[in-house]
């Protein structure tokens, strides 16, 4: 994830099972990536998924969101 950082690029994980998140937590990725860019998986499809990109979005200002305008793509 240094390298995304050095790019500008921030990463969220989203439908994470629990054994992954766990593992996750024991190498330090989730420390390093910090909670608020980690999203569970739960029992509603893609609901993880779309909880990250409202995150994503959320962090844009004003004038990115105009730019944004154009439809946003996600990897399911």
């Amino acid at each position: 994830m240094p390298d995304a950082q050095k790019e500008g690029l921030i990463v969220f994980l989203a439908g994470l099972r629990p054994e992954i998140r766990l593992t996750l937590e024991r190498v330090g990725i989730a420390q390093r990536l910090g909670e608020s860019f980690i999203f569970p998986e739960q029992e509603k499809d893609y609901s993880a998924t779309l909880s990250a990109i409202r995150a994503a979005y959320g962090r844009l200002d004003a004038s990115q969101r105009r730019e944004a305008g154009a439809p946003v793509s996600y990897l399911v």
